[in-house]
């Protein structure tokens, strides 16, 4: 749905498109005026192209998102040809920047339906709610103030083909508030957890309410300085090179996002577990509980919880991340001669400077009440303390029965480290480690 670049993606196509709308709006009431000339540009960039565009002849009207489709139409369509038709259309609309050659990050739609009207319908009618879209979307300010943007968008996504498309059109002319509803977007705001994906597939496009839900998320999360893209341009470029890459399960929907608390207590306060509480030897496993099927041992669902929580990790920015966990050289010793004793570290992009430290605990169904650490793991997040580095805990419950793994439930623990303040390596076998969870 967009061109993959060579280089960095640029997005100075958003100052002609900004420019190009603006001049569009003027022929809300001279559509005559607007035909005529969107005619004239085609008896130009036709040529050029070197093959007409269908289904455009004998318009007696037109609307600005089929107007902004011409150049915006077709997956494969070269940037040179885009740049002509545009070019031609900006001279006679006189917008003053140059034409883009590349378009970056910009969805098309597709060659055979990209039309916003029905011409088996009311033309007239369904380009009068294409131009009431197309306005209020220019005139809105802010999303707590969407209340007539929503009721023309609602009635504007009853026209017969439009449907989701109306949201391609809304980010080609405001690329800074809205997203566009494809398949690659859906994939990647899922698989980093940026918002809820309100749409389900397949499925008509009936709510405008939940789609300003879901910008108006977006536009919030995209200012966390933990996601890699910030703005919904890069989302969108983002989310095209990625396009082929394998999707990691995302947190469940109803996910809950709370840190939750850590409680260091003797052994003999702890409740009663059946089984063995010796941690098995290669680390990371809960000490068994009632009933023992809910709590997890080291294997593939272990790893999997690891490759989840990597993920998640991955997508702070200015960081980056080295995995020792499971069998990736969990006994492998740093510069101060002690075994690493977590899953992961976290360091400074382009340096050597540690943030933090990260070890992962995973349970079946449920959040565990007691977790058990190896003697590694209890003397990183003690040397943390010294070191003045945080030590963060990962408790992440799984749905067992699921073939893909699939989280149900996750705890971060932050500052783990400053639990373990008060204990010694002496006191390390006579303690386990009891974990409460805000409701």
């Amino acid at each position: 749905m967009r061109m993959r670049t060579e280089t960095e993606p640029q997005f100075t196509w958003t100052a002609f498109y900004e420019e190009f709308t603006k001049n569009l709006l003027d022929y809300k009431d001279n559509r005559p005026g607007l035909v005529n000339k969107f005619q004239n540009a085609r008896r130009k960039f036709e040529p050029e192209i070197g093959r007409p565009i269908p289904g455009l002849d004998g318009l007696q009207e037109i609307d600005p998102f089929t107007v902004l489709a011409t150049f915006n139409r077709g997956e494969n369509t070269p940037p040179a040809n885009r740049n002509k038709i545009a070019a031609a259309l900006g001279d006679l609309l006189e917008v003053s920047i140059t034409a883009p050659e590349r378009f970056d990050g910009i969805p098309t739609v597709d060659n055979r339906k990209s039309w916003f009207f029905d011409a088996k319908s009311d033309v007239r009618r369904d380009m009068g709610y294409m131009w009431d879209v197309f306005e209020a979307a220019l005139d809105l300010k802010s999303f707590e103030d969407a209340t007539e943007f929503i009721e023309v968008f609602n009635r504007a996504i009853q026209v017969v083909g439009v449907k989701r498309k109306m949201t391609f059109g809304l980010y080609w002319i405001r690329p800074d508030m809205f997203v566009a509803l494809d398949k690659n977007n859906k994939k990647y705001v899922e698989k980093y957890g940026l918002a809820r994906w309100p749409f389900e597939d397949n499925l008509p496009l009936r709510s405008g309410e939940r789609y300003v839900d879901l910008c108006h998320d977006l536009s919030h999360q995209l200012k966390h300085p933990k996601f890699i893209v910030s703005t919904i341009q890069e989302l969108s470029q983002a989310a095209w090179d990625e396009r082929d890459e394998p999707n990691v399960p995302p947190p469940s929907p109803d996910l809950p996002q709370e840190t939750g608390i850590a409680e260091v207590v003797p052994r003999s306060q702890l409740p009663e577990t059946r089984g063995n509480p010796s941690p098995p030897p290669n680390g990371g496993a809960f000490v068994p509980r009632d009933p023992p099927e809910t709590t997890a041992v080291a294997g593939p669902r272990a790893v999997e919880a690891e490759d989840w929580v990597e993920a998640q990790l991955l997508r702070e920015r200015e960081s980056t991340v080295e995995r020792f966990g499971s069998t990736h050289h969990d006994g492998d010793r740093l510069s101060d001669n002690l075994r690493v004793g977590a899953d992961f570290l976290v360091k400074k992009a382009n340096s050597n400077e540690i943030l933090k430290f990260v070890e992962v605990k995973s349970s079946r169904k449920t959040l565990p009440n007691t977790i058990q650490l190896t003697a590694s793991e209890f003397l990183r997040a003690r040397q943390c303390v010294e070191d003045r580095i945080p030590y963060e805990l990962w408790i992440v419950s799984y749905d067992a029965e699921s073939a893909a793994f699939k989280v149900k439930h996750k705890r971060i623990i932050e500052h783990f480290e400053q639990q373990l303040a008060e204990f010694t390596e002496q006191d390390f076998a006579s303690f386990g480690v009891q974990l409460r969870y805000p409701n």
